[in-house]
């Protein structure tokens, strides 16, 4: 043992590799944590031929691997985790049990190597996602996210009603990453009575660049019922996604009830820019004098040159 450690800690990447090589063979935990300290080696041959007698050992070293997610190298914990990947999916009962401890850090990087095992570990991971430890629930959010399946969208659309605000705005994070499969619930939650629910759909589907998903913001932005919060927020996505599409639907909510919302909506417009006059000056015969009102008020501050005859003529 003393032999190897004096090797791996020479000076010459040659003696080191040597050291690297007569640990091929043994798995008992002290080898291994010398093979996993010396994926940090500054020679590249070194670390990468201990990555591959690690990779090689498999699940003979598999409770070693799992405990060295503990350690204080991030580079180290992420090389952990790609070994992990190379072993067959009976090392994941393993893995799960490791995740119901309540060290975070374990928690966090089993959480990117679980997903990798789709329908395996998808059953725990919903359990840990219900968890009442916060970390542990995280992360489990945050695996589901990347399991890439159907079966994944619907614990996490229930974590939408957990009542911590991080909870619910990872859930919406690991929904928007499932969104191949997540859209038509998301689509079904902007018809929900419940202003939080409502609120999470909008800004889903704001990040989702689907005609499904733009018709269902404009719909809400024309709907009288929907909410003033939730008319605030569909402005600012609209602003945000500066496009032409939107201005039709922010020129109709001129004539909304709240000064703030006509306010907001014309100051969208503003930012959208001279590409809106064509929609804006259509706008002037509108029947509503509010939408008349703000149309003008956009037109003039867009300094709009071009269209002035047009104005003169409907003034």
């Amino acid at each position: 043992m003393e032999k190897i450690i004096n090797s791996l800690n020479s000076d010459d990447p040659k003696i080191r590799m040597q050291g690297i090589l007569s640990l091929k063979d043994k798995n008992d935990e002290e080898f291994v944590l010398l093979l996993i300290e010396s994926l940090e080696d500054e020679c590249a041959e070194v670390a990468t031929e201990a990555l591959n007698i690690l990779k090689s050992q498999g699940d003979l070293v598999l409770g070693s691997l799992i405990k060295a997610f503990q350690h204080s190298t991030e580079d180290i914990r992420q090389k952990i985790s790609k070994i992990l990947l190379t072993v067959a999916g009976d090392m994941v009962p393993a893995l799960i049990e490791q995740a119901k401890e309540d060290s975070e850090d374990i928690q966090f990087w089993i959480s990117e190597v679980l997903p990798h095992f789709g329908a395996l570990s998808l059953a725990s991971l919903i359990e840990l996602s219900n968890s009442e430890i916060m970390p542990k629930k995280l992360c489990a959010i945050k695996a589901l996210g990347k399991m890439d399946c159907l079966e994944a969208v619907a614990p996490l659309m229930k974590q939408l009603r957990d009542e911590e605000w991080m909870i619910r705005k990872e859930s919406a994070v690991s929904i928007l990453a499932l969104s191949k499969y997540s859209l038509t619930q998301v689509l079904e939650l902007t018809k929900s009575t419940e202003f939080d629910l409502q609120f999470w759909a909008i800004q889903i589907l704001g990040k989702i660049d689907k005609k499904e998903a733009r018709l269902s913001l404009k719909e809400m932005a024309l709907n009288r019922e929907t909410k003033v919060g939730h008319k605030q927020a569909l402005i600012t996505i609209f602003r945000n996604l500066d496009s032409i599409d939107f201005v039709a639907p922010l020129i109709e909510m001129f004539s909304d009830e709240n000064w703030f919302i006509r306010k907001q909506a014309a100051e969208a417009i503003w930012e959208i820019g001279p590409e809106s006059e064509s929609d804006l000056v259509l706008a002037l015969e509108h029947k509503d004098k509010n939408i008349r009102y703000w149309s003008v008020r956009v037109l003039g501050n867009l300094q709009s040159q071009y269209q002035s005859d047009k104005l003169l003529e409907i003034l």
